[in-house]
């Protein structure tokens, strides 16, 4: 706990986010976690503003969805299979890219 603490400290110092998501496994330890784990970072914190420490909305998937999105944004514009035409899916729904990408509730 103190070194992910530390390194979020570290984070925080650089960066200076609103929020810090954390994802995969820990995101899903709940209050077991993140209760410590602002305790720790508050304290390693001086002059910086405490960001939000939040689970990650997409769970475990968020890491291969970006790299999707990602590779596709990569390969330029999509093509709709059925249409020929536009960033589509051949559903007729329109794919994000990652510059738009936003979990649940995000503006």
């Amino acid at each position: 706990m103190a070194a992910l603490a530390d390194s979020l400290a570290l984070g925080v110092t650089l960066f200076d986010p609103s929020a810090v998501v954390v994802g995969g496994g820990l995101g899903r330890s709940g209050d077991l976690l993140f209760h410590p784990l602002r305790e720790q970072l508050a304290e390693r914190l001086t002059f910086q503003v405490m960001p939000e420490v939040l689970p990650a909305a997409l769970g475990d998937e968020a890491g291969c969805l970006g790299a999707g999105l990602l590779a596709w944004d990569v390969l330029g514009e999509r093509t709709d299979t059925n249409t020929g035409t536009g960033t589509g899916t051949g559903t007729g729904k329109t794919l994000p890219s990652v510059a738009n990408a936003r979990g649940p509730g995000e503006p």
